[in-house]
């Protein structure tokens, strides 16, 4: 009893999303890996294709991209496609005017790739990586097909198990990149499905 179905909701109605956490033990904190968890249905039945995301973080001290690998994963399992990211070095004591001073320019190359992100979308062009994902999901529904599995029955009446489908909404990316990324995923489909 939360507000996670408010969120979903949100988050189904919005065409982009940033998606921040500070980083504890060079991981996502607590509640952002619990909103992740509480989505992992997505994982099976992404709800989010066609849409984009930023992944941020910040810390007192350096970091490794660990926080933000783990967001990366789960969205673009979710559907979405990541087309922006960073790493904030801010700790508590920061003054405003010094977080405004050394990455306001920082911010606003990372504003401008989630808008040419959603720019691109628009037109139908999805990276590579959201296409490899696409097709591991689709190979994996299609395996389980006709077993009674909420995942596949969700994926065909979508009809996205249909083998000429190459993503969840309409798709103009280079057919030599969507080949590529089809390849690839049927490849580490037969080592991870």
């Amino acid at each position: 009893k939360d507000d996670l179905l408010s969120m979903y909701g949100k988050l189904l109605g919005a065409d982009a999303a940033v998606f921040l956490s500070p980083v504890y033990v060079e991981d996502v904190t607590g509640i952002m890996k619990n909103l992740i968890d509480r989505l992992a249905f997505c994982c099976h039945r992404p709800a989010f294709g066609g849409k984009v995301a930023a992944v941020l973080t910040t810390s007192g001290g350096g970091s490794t991209k660990h926080a933000l690998q783990t967001m990366d994963r789960a969205l673009h399992a979710w559907g979405y496609s990541v087309e922006a990211s960073g790493m904030f070095r801010m700790g508590a004591l920061m003054k405003k005017e010094e977080m405004e001073r050394l990455y306001t320019g920082t911010a606003e190359k990372i504003a401008d790739r989630l808008l040419a992100g959603y720019e691109k979308k628009r037109q139908s062009k999805h990276s590579f990586i959201s296409l490899l994902y696409f097709k591991i999901q689709q190979t994996s529904n299609r395996k389980h097909q006709g077993n009674d599995n909420p995942d596949s029955r969700y994926w065909g009446e979508r009809e996205w198990l249909n083998p000429r489908r190459t993503y969840y909404c309409e798709n103009r990316t280079s057919p030599l990149i969507t080949a590529l990324a089809r390849g690839a995923g049927a490849l580490m489909a037969l080592f991870f499905v």
